[in-house]
């Protein structure tokens, strides 16, 4: 065999070589990696947002008027009339619209949250925290997994910070 035909071979390999891990196995981590980047951004940072937005605005309130701070429980079931984008119910169609994007544990506290509501539209307050605590590691977890800023305390407990005062209590 020539120099040449050995040199075409070898050549020929590694370009299979190359080209087979770059659609193997490069592409699809890069596209994984892009899918889980659009479910931070287009789902977990909005309902977070939300919730805390929510749970700001209430705090807030309800320190204006003199009260102690409400729990965690009144803060996020309770109807707001501000603004469409911290409504309960607004929160709840989102994560409806949008559930294709959930982690399977918030699927399964949606299952419960949604199973649990009344006819009256009251939740039991165990899944509601469950609600929350899911959106709210998962949004962590995922901000953590690019690299970006994230609240190890949040991470931890589900609690957003504004309501570090009840981390306490649990």
């Amino acid at each position: 065999m020539s120099d040449a035909l050995i040199a075409v071979i070898i050549t020929q390999a590694v370009v299979v070589l190359l080209f087979s891990s770059l659609h193997y196995w490069v592409e699809p981590r890069k596209e994984k990696k892009k899918h889980r980047k659009e479910v931070l951004m287009n789902f977990y940072s909005p309902v977070y947002a939300a919730l805390v937005v929510r749970g700001k605005m209430h705090i807030n309130a309800e320190e204006r008027n003199g009260r102690p701070k409400p729990n965690f429980i009144r803060i996020i079931s309770i109807e707001a009339k501000d603004e469409d984008y911290i409504d309960r119910r607004w929160i709840e169609k989102f994560i409806h619209e949008n559930i294709g994007y959930a982690s399977s544990e918030l699927v399964e506290a949606w299952a419960a949250y949604v199973s649990s509501t009344t006819m009256f539209g009251k939740v039991d307050h165990k899944y509601t925290e469950a609600l929350v605590k899911a959106i709210v590691i998962e949004y962590n977890k995922l901000r953590k997994e690019f690299g970006m800023s994230y609240d190890e305390d949040e991470l931890r407990t589900g609690y957003p910070n504004i309501y570090a005062h009840l981390r306490e209590r649990n």
